[in-house]
């Protein structure tokens, strides 16, 4: 009997550390080279761009976005969610080569959070000078696109961890 229950606590305990929405597969590879905590925790963008953008022009991004990936040889990943009082853009275009960009949008149907701009950061973890040519060029189809739509953005962001 006391192996049984064992087993069942175990079972439960493991089953209970899954995430709600785990990452896609490969993603943990390729946008922080298998560990956040050693690539890219204090890390700061090597670009960061705050926008305001509204719903409506989400896929007009999210297909630049995929157009850059597939040009520039990198995986792109997106997660859009509408439910329970969230709306949500999250693309990211990652290598395992040592890049992280990130485009993320959240709002929150109850919340004052939802106030703040999307905002788009490129990190570098390894291999800092071969990306200097999809920096630019993502700033610069940017700044084509969506320079209306930039928010002054004076705070300075890092990754952190979470605990």
């Amino acid at each position: 009997m006391y192996r049984i229950l064992t087993a069942i606590l175990i079972l439960f305990t493991i089953s209970g550390c899954e995430p709600d929405y785990p990452p896609p597969e490969g993603y943990v590879e390729s946008c922080y080279g298998g560990d956040f905590g050693e690539k890219l925790a204090g890390a700061k963008p090597e670009l960061l761009i705050s926008l305001e953008l509204d719903v409506e022009h989400w896929p007009k991004l999210r297909g630049q976005l995929e157009k850059i990936a597939k040009e520039s040889n990198v995986r792109f990943f997106y997660d859009n969610r509408d439910y329970g009082g969230l709306t949500m853009f999250n693309a990211s275009l990652c290598s395992e080569n040592g890049l992280f960009m990130n485009v993320d949008k959240r709002i929150w149907s109850n919340s004052s959070v939802s106030n703040l701009p999307m905002m788009l950061t490129i990190y570098t973890y390894k291999n800092k000078s071969t990306w200097a040519t999809f920096i630019e060029k993502v700033k610069s189809i940017m700044e084509i696109n969506w320079k209306e739509y930039y928010v002054k953005n004076e705070a300075e962001a890092s990754l952190e961890l979470s605990h």
